[in-house]
């Protein structure tokens, strides 16, 4: 009775699930095609299950159903009742709408990778176009770059081209052509101790500007003003007495310290501001009148060698009396033959002005002198 009560309380409900029963010769829905129970393999997706049925349904559009799967229904057989059909479409009902779930869950996991393809591609193609503005840049400064070379070179040649014009050959043989180029090497020489002058001096010179400044004066096309290269000069003249400044205190303590060091040797002597050792007395007296044939060697304090008279095969020859002060003390005390070394401070050598390249300002200067031979008067 309980079962018969529940069927009529949902007579609608019934009427509606009977409507939906398997009958083999009827047209079904598609979608019950799909999720068609007897036929479902449930260890694969419910897609495959779709391809696998598909395979069995005629053109015709109406659903084979094997004869494994296939169940009639008589009816007097007990199953035909109220209660076991609504049973039975309940259980299709259930498989459907899992089906449908399962079939939604893919669409939307389909969906989702087409999403992050479509953002992926989006990614690369903005990739791409960044990378083809910068080729594009990066062509555009080539292109400018060779066409500057390009200016460059044919600025040159028509450089080389006019100053090849211009040139006349050079006859040495001849007088005058002699004379030009001696005022050349002159004037060469000149530059290339000014130049080598400040670079002892701390102040380093660019030899190609140098060079380039003398062949625009020869040109008469100078690269810059006159307020400029005033500036210019100004500029290196300051950083000139800075090093000099410098230079000077460092020499002028270190000389000081070198002195004090001599001055403590055995046998010398100071006199007339100089410092004098004998190293080899010689023999006889010197006369202010004689004539003193000696050979020097001229030193910094840290055994640079300035000039070597010896070295060089050279002799200075004149009367004693003749000597600079600071010589003719520390000879007198020789006699012929006889060597002497003698410590000169700075304010009585070169002084604050030093003897570029070579001796820097206030520096305290180192002789030794060796007499060759004295010629009596």
């Amino acid at each position: 009775m309980k079962r018969y009560s529940l069927i009529l309380c949902y007579p609608l409900a019934i009427t509606g699930l009977m409507s939906f029963t398997h009958s083999v010769n009827a047209e079904e829905d598609p979608l019950v095609a799909v999720t068609a129970n007897a036929n479902f393999d449930n260890s694969v997706p419910a897609i495959m299950n779709y391809a696998q049925q598909a395979q069995n349904t005629p053109s015709s559009g109406s659903v084979n159903v094997s004869p494994k799967s296939q169940k009639w229904v008589s009816a007097n057989d007990k199953n035909s009742s109220p209660d076991a059909k609504y049973s039975r479409q309940q259980t299709w009902l259930t498989q459907k709408d899992a089906t449908i779930h399962q079939l939604q869950t893919q669409l939307a996991d389909k969906n989702a990778q087409g999403e992050i393809s479509s953002q992926n591609e989006a990614k690369l193609t903005a990739q791409i176009t960044a990378l083809q503005e910068q080729l594009n840049q990066a062509d555009q400064t080539l292109k400018a770059k060779q066409d500057e070379l390009a200016k460059v070179s044919s600025d040159f040649t028509a450089f080389k081209d006019e100053a090849a014009k211009k040139a006349s050959p050079v006859d040495l043989k001849l007088a005058p052509q002699q004379q030009a180029y001696s005022i050349g090497v002159s004037l060469g020489n000149d530059v290339l101790q000014e130049i080598t002058t400040r670079e002892a001096q701390g102040v380093k010179v660019d030899h190609d500007a140098v060079m380039l400044g003398i062949n625009d004066v020869f040109k008469g096309t100078l690269a810059l003003d006159e307020s400029t290269r005033n500036a210019s000069l100004a500029a290196a003249s300051k950083a000139l007495y800075e090093n000099l400044s410098k230079t000077e205190s460092n020499s002028l303590k270190e000389g000081k310290l070198y002195q004090q060091n001599f001055a403590k040797q055995k046998g010398v002597e100071f006199k007339d501001g100089v410092y004098s050792r004998i190293d080899y007395a010689g023999q006889g007296a010197i006369d202010a009148k004689d004539t003193v044939i000696v050979v020097m060697k001229e030193t910094l304090i840290d055994g640079t060698v300035i000039s070597d008279m010896e070295a060089a095969g050279k002799e200075w020859s004149q009367p004693l009396e003749a000597y600079p002060p600071v010589f003719s003390g520390p000879i007198k005390r020789l006699g012929n033959h006889g060597s002497i070394t003698v410590v000169i401070p700075a304010e009585l050598a070169y002084g604050s002005k030093g003897l570029p390249p070579k001796v820097p300002p206030g520096a305290t200067m180192t002789y030794n002198i060796r007499v060759v031979d004295v010629l009596k008067k």
